[in-house]
């Protein structure tokens, strides 16, 4: 018995020494005496500058609660269920980083958001009346998938959902406010007010990629957006559109920003005197050119050329939207017989999607319905509201009785008013108004 303490006591401190050494990388980090929540250690976004970072405590500031584990072998690892969920559905702010080091005297390390737990990990009920999720390694069960990524794709995930948590709180705040009185509301900036505003006097570079991150909830309906918050217009003559996967500008600025890149399998800093001040230009330029992608945006169209922004991939892709596009009918109805390994809101919707390009309505509505339980567990208003979009589009095509109060799901919303007015002009068909494009086609 005296042996298994001894061998525990050991274990816990690795698994916190390597998870520190991982968070201090990017975040502030305060361990933890008592075990609440699961918190061994809570993680803060660091800021720009003192005064930002003095400004953010004023405010409703989010935490990430991070737990640490280590284990041998093949044992076991339990993290109580209330750690990971709340009565809302999986926690958008609790992470947890699983360390072990195998026969060969290699460390790995395994991560996990709350929702991952939740959907990868058993769930037991113990003696004691508390359930847990249960982490194993078995035969069958090797969560390939979440081990030994690199220490910048975890702390994005980190600083990622803890943004999102922040922003579900603050209209959570807001929302609670307006109900006990409409007066106490005026003295509170908006989402939107201050996202202008934390853009003014940026780099482009810093531009981008704040708007960027701001609208990742969106994923492909973000293109226009981006391109309606971020000042282009040096001077009166300048403007930019998107139109058919493509970003038409005649900005001088965006056209100096992609000139200045050599994007192929990997992109390249072709000037650093461009990138003069600022801080980490290359990570920031890799993210950019990435998130870019994700909202199906590919060629930069400066009207009398074209650059194209997408890195070069080693094999053909054979996401539902690439597979269509490629005239692979065949293609695209094994992609809808499959069972979905990544089971999220993004790839519902692509299912559904392609379910609807082949004609299958009947087929396509518990994939979409699927995707909204998803969206809903995992705090996703906006994925939410775009899956019931698409429902309300698939019922009409169907001749069904049921329908969706897109009005009625408007006033649920727990997002900000800036991304309320984009998703209320999907709802009206109206964000395209004076575009030349219609609906991005990832979306019914």
């Amino acid at each position: 018995m005296g042996k298994a303490f001894n061998k525990q006591t050991f274990n816990g401190p690795q698994g916190e020494a390597r998870t520190k050494a991982i968070l201090l990388k990017r975040f502030l980090v305060a361990e933890s005496s008592y075990d609440i929540e699961g918190r061994d250690f809570s993680v803060e976004i660091i800021q720009e500058s003192l005064e930002e970072q003095r400004k953010v405590r004023k405010s409703v500031n989010v935490l990430g609660i991070v737990q640490a584990k280590f284990f041998e072998g093949n044992n076991e690892v339990k993290i109580a269920s209330e750690y990971v969920t709340d009565i809302e559905g999986a926690r958008t702010d609790f992470f947890a980083l699983i360390h072990t080091t195998d026969e060969n005297l290699n460390d790995h390390t395994f991560f996990f958001t709350a929702s991952e737990i939740k959907k990868s990990f058993k769930l037991r009920l113990e003696k004691n009346g508390k359930t847990y999720y249960i982490f194993k390694i078995g035969k069958n069960r090797t969560f390939e998938h979440y081990r030994d990524l690199p220490d910048h794709t975890i702390n994005d995930v980190i600083e990622r959902e803890i943004l999102r948590t922040k922003e579900y709180r603050n209209q959570e705040f807001i929302q609670t406010i307006l109900k006990e009185s409409l007066k106490d509301i005026v003295h509170l900036e908006s989402a939107s007010f201050e996202f202008s505003k934390s853009l003014s006097g940026k780099h482009i570079v810093e531009k981008l990629l704040v708007a960027l991150r701001y609208y990742d909830d969106f994923q492909s309906m973000l293109a226009w957006r981006v391109i309606e918050k971020i000042n282009f217009h040096d001077e009166v003559n300048e403007n930019t559109y998107y139109h058919q996967f493509k970003l038409v500008t005649n900005s001088k600025i965006l056209s100096n920003f992609f000139s200045n890149l050599d994007i192929g399998k990997n992109v390249k800093i072709v000037s650093r005197s461009f990138f003069k001040g600022v801080g980490s230009p290359q990570k920031k330029v890799d993210e950019i050119i990435t998130r870019l992608r994700v909202c199906n945006i590919n060629t930069l169209d400066l009207r009398n050329s074209k650059i194209d922004i997408r890195k070069k991939a080693s094999s053909i892709c054979e996401c539902p939207v690439c597979t269509y596009e490629r005239l692979n009918f065949n293609g695209l109805r094994k992609i809808t017989g499959d069972k979905i390994a990544d089971a999220t809101v993004w790839n519902m919707l692509s299912k559904s999607w392609a379910l609807f390009v082949l004609g299958k309505f009947e087929e396509a509505i518990p994939v979409i319905k699927t995707g909204i339980v998803i969206s809903q567990d995992d705090k996703q208003p906006v994925p939410e509201f775009i899956s019931k979009y698409n429902l309300e589009i698939l019922y009409r095509y169907t001749a069904s009785y049921e329908s969706v109060r897109l009005d009625n799901e408007m006033l649920k919303l727990k997002v900000s008013n800036d991304k309320k007015n984009i998703l209320k002009g999907v709802a009206d068909r109206t964000l395209l108004n004076g575009y030349k494009s219609r609906s991005d086609e990832k979306y019914l």
